[in-house]
């Protein structure tokens, strides 16, 4: 009896200190709670240009856009249209002319697809990927633009405003 309660008292010590390790590793690799503010925050990642194979479209470019919301309230429903009320990304043309930047009077919405976090962190973090379609005729006309752009939550957050680097279409 004395030598098997001496073994188990040798042993008792290496599990406890397996199951300190483990729960060690469990607790230091448990996510860290991120908070943000509610108002969303963008960044341009990047635009890239891609030959067409229509006859109509002769370019295409991917609009890469970076964001941050703490409160996780982006993206309209399915139900929603793009119109001037109902979009959460805006987005203006600027098109270079002798040098200078003029703004384009066309807008260019986009809805951005409904996104809600469960659980305790609600912060959402991605990139918004959104694509253009660019017309031999427009080519022809403008050969550097650049976007800028902003979004907005469901509360009616408004993130900063952020603009591409130069675009060059031909």
């Amino acid at each position: 009896m004395v030598g098997n309660t001496i073994f188990k008292r040798k042993i008792f010590p290496k599990k406890l200190i397996v199951l300190l390790l483990v729960a060690g590793a469990i607790v230091y690799s448990c996510d860290k709670l991120e908070t943000y503010p509610p108002v969303p925050e963008i960044h341009f990642k990047n635009f890239t240009i891609i030959d067409s194979a229509t006859d109509y479209y002769q370019k295409k470019g991917v609009l890469a856009i970076d964001f941050v919301d703490g409160d996780g309230d982006l993206g309209l429903d399915t139900a929603s249209t793009v119109d001037s009320l109902n979009a959460d990304v805006f987005i203006k043309l600027q098109k270079k002319i002798n040098g200078q930047y003029i703004t384009d009077t066309s807008k260019y919405n986009y809805i951005m697809p409904y996104m809600e976090k469960t659980g305790q962190n609600k912060t959402l973090k991605g990139t918004i990927k959104i694509k253009f379609e660019y017309t031999k005729a427009f080519i022809n006309q403008y050969d550097t633009i650049r976007y800028y752009f902003y979004i907005v939550d469901r509360a009616k957050h408004h993130s900063n405003t952020d603009t591409t680097s130069d675009i060059g279409l031909k």
